[in-house]
């Protein structure tokens, strides 16, 4: 991969469960370039989505710090419900209904941060000149890097407007 030196390509984590999967934005002969990985589940690699502009077509982007009300609600939820099932598990001796509110307080008690710590994350949006928008989601944790390509790509799209017309002959009507 050869990458050019006016942005340094990015590593981010795309799922709390699974380290190993992890997305890229990076340059590569005059396209930004942006990988992320398909998962089964969020934690078995099927594959990779990429991404390709051309580095003209950059029109400007956007970094947004979002939080999803309905995430920390259905959080909250969980963690409720599973003291409720914690209760029932010590509630009931039949050991099949016993069985079942156990499974169900670990499922609950899991899950519950799981939802509380994606509540809370970084966005990162690409638009181009036609008009698409490329929206790249960030870990909480990994606002750092967020910030990071948003500098990075800001600084391109400068370098690349202030360019004389991209080798284009310029026409007069």
């Amino acid at each position: 991969m050869k990458e050019d030196s006016a942005v340094n390509a990015i590593e981010y984590r795309t799922s709390f469960i699974a380290p190993y999967l992890k997305g890229n934005i990076g340059l590569e002969n005059q396209f930004l370039t942006i990988r992320r990985p398909t998962s089964l589940i969020g934690l078995i690699p099927m594959g990779e989505r990429k991404e390709s502009i051309p580095i003209f077509q950059l029109s400007s982007v956007e970094s947004e710090f979002r939080v999803n009300g309905r995430r920390i609600a259905s959080g909250i939820l969980l963690l409720v419900s599973s003291v409720f099932f914690m209760m029932g598990y010590v509630h009931y001796k039949p050991y099949l209904l016993a069985g079942l509110f156990a499974i169900l307080f670990l499922i609950c008690l899991l899950s519950a941060p799981v939802y509380l710590l994606k509540s809370v994350y970084p966005i990162l949006r690409i638009k181009t000149t036609s008009g698409s928008v490329i929206s790249i989601r960030f870990l909480f944790f990994e606002k750092q890097k967020s910030e990071e390509a948003y500098g990075e790509l800001q600084n391109l799209i400068a370098m690349y407007t202030q360019a004389p017309l991209y080798g284009r002959q310029e026409r007069s009507l």
